[in-house]
This record gives C-alpha cells, structure tokens and sequence, in this order.
C-alpha cells in the first residue's frame, strides 16, 4: 500500500512538471491545476517516506545526524567511532592527522 502511494506520488509529480511544461510553451491557464497535482504528489511523497523510516527524528530521517565522537578502534589508531546522539547509528570513520 505504502509502496503504491509512493509511486502515486512520484508519478503526479512528473505528470504536473509535464503539464506545467505544456502550459509555458503553449501560453496557456491552467497553471493552478498543474501546482496543485505538484503539491498533492509533494504530500504523498513526503507521508511515504515518513512512514517507511524508523528513525523518530525527523532530522535523522532527512541524514542530518547529529553524531559525537564515542571512542577509537582497537585494531586502527586513525579509525574513530561517532554514534549520532538523536538515534543512536554508529559509524566509522578514518581520520588523518
């Protein structure tokens, strides 16, 4: 269901850039109608992807992590540990000094 939606929504966006397109070339009203289906693919586009992520912050559903440095590896003195202070991902990243 949420995948449909999904598609739904993608496609009423291409279909009102298509519209708006035709519109400008064209010389004609109607450009209210083609906003409108942009928004409404907009919105559903932005329910899917609200609903298909696990994070509970939206800035980390958006990769806006707010990481803090939590250590070193072991094995590799270069190789530091950040975990994201919001949702708790972990990554690993090499640093040069």
């Amino acid at each position: 269901m949420v995948q449909r939606l999904h598609s739904l929504g993608f496609s009423l966006i291409i279909i009102s850039l298509v519209l708006f397109g035709y519109l400008f070339t064209q010389h004609g009203d109607g450009y209210i109608l083609a906003i409108l289906v942009f928004i409404i693919g907009l919105l559903l586009l932005l329910f899917t992807s609200n609903e298909t992520n696990k994070e509970r912050s939206l800035l980390c559903r958006i990769q806006l992590h707010k990481y803090q440095a939590v250590g070193q590896d072991s094995d590799i003195n270069s190789k530091f540990i950040y975990e994201c202070m919001r949702c708790r991902r972990r990554k690993s990243v090499f640093r040069a000094f």
